[in-house]
């Protein structure tokens, strides 16, 4: 069978379909978008005008008027779009600005190298150099000094810093203490002497038995007996009477020095001192 023939028909045929799908066919209805999204031609008037839905669903013919309100729409989206790629191009070009900025404050950091101590500083500005310091004279750059931890050293090559509570000279951490108990007149050592060290009294407590002057020293040797040096006055207390207070390190020896109690007489005293011994602060 020759199937030629067949297929020309179906062809025309499929061809005159379309072409009288697209022609403008008279519709009196009014055009929106509900009525009109599923037709199959073009809705025109009866003298061959389109029929158009304007904004918000009203109709009307695509006349002169309706045509010009059209337009006047496109242009605005048009201004709109314009305005638009302004602000862009403004944006893009602040952007490009932070880029040169953040690109001339990183050359203002150091290289990763770690300079030698005692290098000559930069001509130009720079950032400072967080692990360096200036020396006394502000022209080289020298190692900054370590931080001592605990002890809280300040001399030649260490630099006293506070970080956090515990360096508190009296914190619970490093506190110490020693019991008083004696009935001896004169000198009683209550805390040995440590080389280098100073011995800060943080709390001090005492009851007295009897009637009897009480006095807080330091020195060396045996009993602070050299260079004993007063650190309170001596302090009267009757039969039963007590002296207590919170010193909380501002009360201390001199360096390498031990801490002594000394009685007016042979009383019986008894309490409790808390102190810490470090290097000098």
């Amino acid at each position: 069978m020759n199937w030629k023939p067949l297929l020309i028909i179906i062809a025309i045929l499929l061809v005159g379909t379309g072409a009288a799908e697209a022609q403008c066919v008279v519709d009196t209805s009014t055009p929106t978008y509900d009525n009109g999204k599923f037709l199959r031609y073009l809705p025109c008037n009866e003298n061959g005008a389109l029929k158009t839905t304007g904004a918000g669903g009203g109709a009307g013919d695509a006349s002169a008027a309706n045509q010009t309100t059209m337009i006047g729409h496109v242009d605005g989206l048009e201004a709109l779009i314009t305005s638009t790629n302004t602000k862009l191009d403004t944006l893009d070009g602040r952007v490009d600005g932070l880029e040169s900025l953040i690109t001339a404050l990183s050359a203002k950091f150091p290289s990763a190298a770690t300079p030698a101590d005692n290098t000559a500083l930069p001509s130009t500005t720079t950032v400072a150099v967080i692990n360096y310091c200036y020396d006394t004279g502000g022209t080289n750059l020298d190692l900054c000094p370590k931080a001592s931890a605990g002890a809280g050293n300040s001399d030649s090559t260490t630099q006293r810093v506070v970080i956090a509570k515990d360096s508190a000279v009296c914190n619970p951490k490093d506190t110490l203490q020693a019991p008083i108990s004696t009935a001896s007149s004169g000198n009683v050592e209550l805390v040995a002497l440590t080389s280098g060290q100073t011995i800060y009294v943080c709390d001090w407590t005492l009851v007295a038995t009897g009637a009897v002057a009480v006095q807080i020293i330091y020195g060396t040797g045996t009993a602070c007996g050299t260079g004993e040096t007063n650190m309170t006055g001596a302090m009267p207390l009757a039969a039963n009477g007590g002296w207590t207070h919170n010193y909380d390190g501002r009360l201390k020896t001199a360096e390498a020095n031990a801490l002594c109690i000394e009685l007016s007489g042979a009383v019986q005293v008894d309490g409790v001192v808390t102190y810490r011994k470090a290097a000098t602060f």
